[in-house]
């Protein structure tokens, strides 16, 4: 056996021969390997992991490693369907690393599946989907991340993770994964403050007074307003509203939706200085991408209720973003 090192100092052996031409050969009593390998603490790579030795040390040289990252939330998509999107997924990703590789090293699965979401289901999900990137990171991979689930989720999960680590950000449509937010080179773009009275991507309007203040967003099809309005107005809560809309009156297109994002952060930040609200109110109707790089862009540290609208054609609170625990 022989030892691999690699770039963010995982122990890892190597076993099996080699031929002429650098293939790799098969090696004998493999579980026995697995077994010593796993008493202190390494991972062991044979055959199966790589063709030949060039793949080996292309892979054990590389700087960080380009990881493809599904999440799905439905009774309805088979496993099978999902493997299939997965790979759809990891098509699109450059450099791709390779799946069973990589969860060997982190100990994650890459397709994470769940069922539907009932109402307290959503902070221990949020959680348990940042834990997973957490280890992604931690293993030096870069996540490329596609949420097929509620735009709700998708903010409290960026909220967690922040805007720390770099991140590429992925929007499902017509069959087909579109990148549509990459971090890979300024983590921060998102958070560039812009003037408000020069926004590109959003318009905005304020409605209204209280001691709260109600962030509404429409981007997709589906608007909010008077749905929101008349749940603001039943649960008797004094709040402010900023409806906000897209630029283009034929919805948001497919491109780079960083901009989009830094407008809306850009608006939150002018939104609370302006004036001290007790706490914010997020009601989403926005690709899950631009949900999940805003979360990222404001954090957890702040007072402000993420809420998902149900078949019942109303809202409830899913996530409270202070009380996310790390």
């Amino acid at each position: 056996m022989y030892s691999l090192k690699f770039s963010k100092s995982i122990a890892n052996v190597f076993t099996g021969g080699l031929e002429e031409d650098l293939a790799v050969k098969s090696s004998a009593l493999i579980h026995l390997k697995e077994e010593i390998c796993k008493k202190s603490g390494k991972i062991l790579f044979n055959q199966e992991d790589f063709s030949n030795a060039n793949e080996a040390l292309n892979f054990a040289s590389q700087k960080d490693y380009n990881v493809p990252f599904l999440v799905s939330f439905s009774d309805k998509r088979s496993f099978n369907y999902l493997n299939q999107s997965f790979q759809r997924l990891s098509e699109k990703v450059e450099n791709c690393v390779k799946r069973e590789i990589f969860e060997k090293i982190s100990g994650v699965n890459l397709l994470y599946t769940s069922g539907s979401l009932e109402k307290e289901d959503f902070p221990k999900e949020v959680c348990k989907i940042h834990k997973i990137i957490d280890k992604i990171v931690s293993n030096g991979g870069i996540p490329h991340i596609s949420l097929l689930g509620p735009a709700s989720l998708a903010m409290g999960v960026g909220a967690m993770l922040g805007s720390q680590n770099p991140v590429v950000l992925y929007h499902y449509q017509d069959n087909e994964y579109h990148k549509v937010i990459d971090l890979r080179k300024n983590t921060r773009i998102i958070k560039k403050l812009k003037d408000v009275n020069s926004f590109e991507k959003i318009r905005f309007e304020e409605v209204g007074n209280g001691r709260d203040c109600a962030f509404v967003v429409q981007f997709a099809s589906h608007s909010p307003f008077a749905d929101v309005e008349e749940f603001l107005k039943r649960r008797n809560l004094s709040t402010r509203m900023i409806k906000i809309s897209h630029a283009d009156t034929g919805g948001i297109t497919l491109g780079d939706w960083s901009c989009e994002v830094a407008e809306l952060m850009s608006l939150f930040q002018f939104i609370k200085t302006k004036r001290h609200f007790k706490r914010f109110h997020f009601f989403l109707s926005v690709p899950l991408p631009i949900a999940f790089a805003l979360g990222m862009a404001i954090g957890h540290f702040v007072n402000a209720s993420i809420y998902q609208y149900d078949s019942k054609k109303s809202y409830f609170e899913a996530l409270r973003l202070e009380k996310l625990q790390l």
